[in-house]
């Protein structure tokens, strides 16, 4: 099949030529495109004819038919039954003119699951490049906020991570907080169908299950941010439930697996219950355990055969457990159980294994591999099966954790065939991690995301315990996960979702949606505190090239929370020992007269000396784009929106420049990063360019992003001759493609 017969819908989106400055064209300029110049439909959930959560299927061309194609770049796009609430984030690469109108054509709706191509494509299976191609222009843009903004890079070297100073935590957005009659929600699991996501939680007295409990269910429609809990779903009864996991199945049923125990905590048996769309109530109940003491450990999978298998672990009269695998060829009419051992039989001598988590490698149907926590122990242990789970290797350490005792792990292979792990690398502390292997977690690479971190430099990090995280994969690299915190051991409890991406086929961002997200003038920034350190990276090495004698451009949005004697920074670093290595800010310290002004300041490492500056601006703490671009050693000419400032003098090497790592919104200098230049305020898409693309580009981007609904607009959308749409997919209401186990 090739573009575009399977999409159902394209609509034409006209850019205007008045807001273009200049009379010449832009070439591959990185059109804005928001819910005010998007056809409604795009964003309708509940509509004919939305596109994708997250724009996996949103395709752009030059013309009505569809042959010349356009690279686009989806930060984020989410849908709403409201169009006007939905989200919406996308850059196209196109060539535009200010003496004529550009037409453009958006292309959505299929009937089947889509991903945007794989950042660097050149081109994809339908003849797309990737999101890199819309920042021709550019060694790097940060967007600096939104779901997908980081996991597709414009990237021109190895290094895809603007780098964590403070090691910024994920954003946490509530599932579910504890009630009067409950205390304690806790162990929670996460699924999808189509575009929802559906979490469960139990819901109790306290931790270790005092009194009668529930296993609740809640669902998102907005990728985790806001959650609703389904009635008919919850599961109660007057024995404690605890720890109950969703499993969604290839055909579109939803089972809840959970374990019982009795009120003097002297069994535990295993339940299944099933439902089918539209998932508002349950099956009968159903045992499928035989041992006396039975607890549920890791989320439950699908494998490729069909077969379901749930991970549990039996306990003996001494306490000590055996992990094993309860599964089933025929949706549960029989079952098997299978220990971790080279036999499958039960182990001679129980020991400290209990909790752990499985997956099954996507290119070896029958390869599954074990990731097993152990009491007393400072590392993670790691089995492989061969045969669908029936025999296993012998348990090997694996990663290491801080502190014991070690949470539960949880691990899935990802679209890329990357193998995720989320882990507590301290419960107590905690600081709790997504690392990634490519060797089906034999070993681990050295970049992970932060899921939670326990204090540190971070604003809003928290204390207590938690953990038990659970994550699905909602479009290729980026990921929703769950977890619960408890502020003290049994005190009132709060599951939370949050996210995390990674580039694909490559490394873990650092931040997806981080708590210091907020609201910008594209659409989201980065919080920053001139009490707290700031971005950066000393691997970055894509800054240096604006130090050389060739051109260059930097250019983004930023907002001051203050102007009286201050530096920010906006960017900057040095990179060698005679060079042009300098800082691009603002300036308005009273040591130096009070002015309002731009500058570049020299990269000596002494954090604020003058290198070249701007005749007076309007010094506010209003929102505005600004640029600074040059020539070689020319003078540079500065921007603030869309009024130029001229340099003060031609920019010259300077000897004796100190080998600085590069920072975002502040400086750095011979012992790292220095308090003085550091942003009190935010910043948001910033982009560093090897070309001089001049004052009619800038002033065109200023007038695209300040005001996308003038810069474009949709026109009328209209069927395609080779495509269908499939409601009941999107909405998760029938059986599904790639659903998520």
């Amino acid at each position: 099949m090739t573009f575009p017969t399977g999409w159902a819908r394209k609509c034409a989106i006209t850019i205007d030529a008045a807001q273009v400055a200049g009379s010449g064209t832009h070439s591959d300029f990185p059109v804005c495109l928001t819910v005010a110049n998007l056809p409604s439909e795009m964003l309708d959930k509940d509509g004919s004819y939305p596109a994708q959560m997250g724009g996996g299927d949103i395709r752009f061309s030059s013309d009505s038919a569809g042959t010349t194609l356009l690279p686009c770049h989806v930060i984020e796009f989410i849908t709403h039954n409201t169009p006007a609430s939905g989200t919406a984030l996308i850059y196209v690469g196109v060539d535009v003119a200010g003496t004529t109108d550009t037409t453009i054509y958006v292309w959505y709706s299929t009937a089947d699951h889509k991903e945007q191509p794989k950042y660097n494509a050149n081109t994809d299976a339908d003849g797309f490049q990737g999101s890199d191609y819309v920042w021709a222009n550019y060694e790097m843009m940060y967007a600096l906020g939104g779901f997908g903004g980081l996991r597709n890079l414009k990237q021109a070297n190895a290094t895809k991570n603007i780098g964590r100073y403070g090691l910024w935590q994920s954003k946490p957005y509530t599932v579910k907080s504890s009630g009067t009659s409950y205390d304690y929600i806790a162990f929670p699991t996460l699924t999808k169908v189509g575009e929802r996501l559906f979490c469960s939680a139990g819901y109790a007295t306290d931790h270790y299950g005092g009194g009668p409990g529930e296993l609740r269910v809640y669902a998102s429609d907005d990728m985790g941010r806001t959650w609703a809990e389904i009635s008919g779903l919850a599961i109660a009864d007057a024995s404690y439930i605890i720890g109950g996991k969703l499993l969604m199945q290839s055909d579109g049923t939803l089972w809840a697996i959970y374990y019982k125990i009795n009120s003097g905590a002297t069994s535990a048996v295993m339940y299944y219950r099933k439902s089918s769309a539209p998932y508002t109530s349950w099956g009968s109940e159903t045992s499928f355990t035989t041992q006396t003491k039975v607890y549920l450990s890791g989320k439950p999978i699908e494998l490729a055969s069909g077969r379901i298998c749930v991970p549990c672990y039996d306990i003996d009269g001494s306490g000590d457990t055996a992990p094993f695998i309860r599964w089933t060829d025929d949706d549960g009419a029989n079952w098997t159980t299978d220990y971790l051992t080279s036999d499958g039989a039960a182990p001679g001598t129980y020991g400290a294994y209990n909790e752990f988590s499985i997956a099954e490698d996507p290119g070896t149907a029958g390869n599954v591999v074990a990731i097993l926590r152990r009491g007393g122990y400072t590392t993670l242990f790691r089995q492989t099966s061969t045969d669908s789970c029936e025999t296993w290797s012998s348990a090997a350490a694996n990663i290491a954790i801080d502190a014991e005792p070690a949470d539960m792990p949880e691990i899935q292979y990802c679209q890329d065939g990357d193998l995720l792990l989320a882990y507590s690398k301290d419960r107590a502390a905690p600081e709790y991690h997504i690392a990634r292997s490519t060797d089906h977690g034999a070993s681990w690479q050295s970049d992970f995301s932060i899921l939670w971190n326990n204090g540190g430099s971070e604003p809003g990090g928290m204390g207590g315990i938690g953990g038990y995280c659970s994550f699905v994969e909602m479009a290729k690299g980026l990921f929703a996960a769950v977890y619960y915190h408890d502020s003290s051991f049994d005190g009132p409890a709060v599951t939370y979702c949050t996210h995390f991406s990674k580039v694909e086929d490559g490394q873990m961002t650092a931040w997806t949606d981080t708590t210091r997200q907020i609201a910008a003038k594209v659409l989201y920034g980065v919080d920053l505190d001139d009490t707290y350190e700031h971005m950066g990276n000393g691997a970055l090495d894509f800054f240096n090239q604006v130090h050389q004698a060739g051109a260059f451009t930097i250019s983004g949005w930023s907002k001051f929370n203050q102007t009286s004697d201050e530096l920010f920074a906006f960017c900057g670093n040095s990179a060698g020992s005679n060079d042009r290595g300098f800082y691009f800010g603002y300036e308005n310290r009273s040591a130096v007269g009070s002015p309002d002004r731009l500058q570049l300041f020299v990269g000596n490492g002494s954090g604020g000396n003058t290198a070249n500056t701007t005749s007076a601006i309007s010094g506010d703490t209003s929102a505005h784009r600004y640029s600074v671009f040059c020539s070689a050693t020319s003078t540079p000419t500065f921007m603030k929106d869309a009024t130029t400032y001229a340099g003060s003098a031609n920019l010259v090497n300077n000897a004796g420049n100190a080998e600085l790592g590069f920072r975002m919104g502040g400086v750095a200098n011979g012992a790292g990063d220095s308090a003085v230049g550091r942003m009190d305020g935010w910043m948001e898409m910033w982009g560093f360019s090897t070309v001089n693309l001049g004052a009619d580009y800038e002033a065109t981007r200023y007038a695209n992003e300040n005001a996308p609904g003038t810069f474009a607009a949709a026109g009328t959308p209209s069927d395609t001759t080779g495509g269908s749409f499939n409601a009941a997919w999107a909405r998760g209401s029938n059986s599904i493609i790639g659903a998520s186990p």
